[in-house]
């Protein structure tokens, strides 16, 4: 036990947090070794709901043994998690997981304004807690690895809220970031100066017609299926109804919207397919991740028009046709 004592001690004032000065490949090592603890100890609570004892190496562990350890790493090796990160320079830190610079945008940081500070220095200048960013990083890479909703499965309602959440994502968020990622970016002289140019030249464009496209299938197509929802469950006013049908048509805007330009092929030509070599600038490798995981998004989201939302729609508006039929034989 004096052995164990030794071990999971609790870290002093004295104690450094890591043995040696941190960068990204050190922490990335640590980090690994963390997950392989973490399993362990996983090991450990399954052998505790079996009222068992766990071998590790030569100690025995006990239920309240393997509590501890569980404390023990929650308590020290997520404060060593806390102290690498915000003693990595902002650059690595980017260079590592570009989502990070879209957390440090969202506090105000700009990760091209201070690359070579550490993030610790940085929160200090910005009355920041490192706790908090560092948790923001965590859920941030959570989200990112969030599967998808199975929309096929939910009523059409919801898919279109759902839609309309992704365009306000799009609009008040992605957009704007890009944008500003864009218009700061002051290469030196060199191969990267046409590039950050006709960026700047061709973003604009590409803004206001995707906001242009965004308003328009929202006031139309999803207001036109709404109104053919609430026909479907009874809510709706006739006359308003069958004028709204003989306006519109489901396969009509389908295939309009299929047929819908590119707006992100002038984009892949500039930026080649976002290729770059390994000494571009990290400010442009950013803004190349952040172009390409922006038309990933809208590939994702043309999908779940085109491959739910339409076939739901258009089901919905014969269903609709079908009962106005009836109901006018009826009168």
């Amino acid at each position: 036990m004096a052995r164990l004592n030794s071990v999971c001690r609790k870290p002093t004032v004295q104690d450094p947090p890591y043995p040696f000065s941190p960068n990204a490949a050190t922490v990335s090592f640590q980090f690994r070794f963390q997950d392989e603890f973490r399993t362990l100890l996983t090991q450990i609570g399954l052998q505790i709901m079996k009222n068992t004892t766990y071998p590790l190496g030569n100690i025995s562990c006990t239920a309240p043994l393997a509590v501890l350890l569980h404390f023990w790493y929650f308590y020290y090796f997520q404060n060593q998690h806390m102290h690498a990160l915000g003693n990595l320079r902002i650059d690595d830190l980017v260079v590592e997981n570009r989502i990070r610079a879209k957390v440090l945008f969202y506090f105000g940081i700009n990760f091209y304004e201070t690359p070579a500070l550490t993030l610790a220095q940085v929160c200090a200048a910005r009355g920041l807690s490192v706790q908090q960013v560092v948790r923001e990083f965590e859920q941030a890479d959570a989200d990112a690895a969030t599967s998808s909703l199975p929309l096929v499965n939910y009523p059409i309602e919801l898919i279109i809220e759902y839609l309309k959440h992704a365009h306000y994502v799009f609009i008040k968020h992605t957009l704007p970031y890009l944008g500003r990622l864009i218009s700061s970016f002051q290469p030196a002289p060199g191969p990267y100066v046409a590039i950050g140019r006709d960026l700047n030249l061709l973003y604009p464009l590409l803004l206001e017609d995707f906001i242009h496209h965004i308003y328009e299938e929202e006031d139309t197509l999803f207001t036109y299926m709404a109104m053919l929802d609430r026909a479907h469950q009874g809510r709706y006013h006739p006359a308003g109804l069958y004028y709204a049908m003989e306006k519109n048509s489901i396969h009509q805007f389908s295939a309009a919207h299929e047929a819908h330009h590119d707006e992100m092929s002038g984009i892949r030509h500039i930026t080649g397919h976002y290729h770059l070599d390994r000494c571009a600038p990290v400010h442009l490798k950013v803004i190349y991740a952040e172009l390409q995981a922006f038309e990933e998004s809208l590939v994702r989201h043309a999908s779940i028009e085109n491959n739910i939302l339409f076939p739901k729609a258009e089901a919905l508006e014969t269903a609709v046709r079908q009962m106005l039929k009836e109901k006018s034989r009826f009168n």
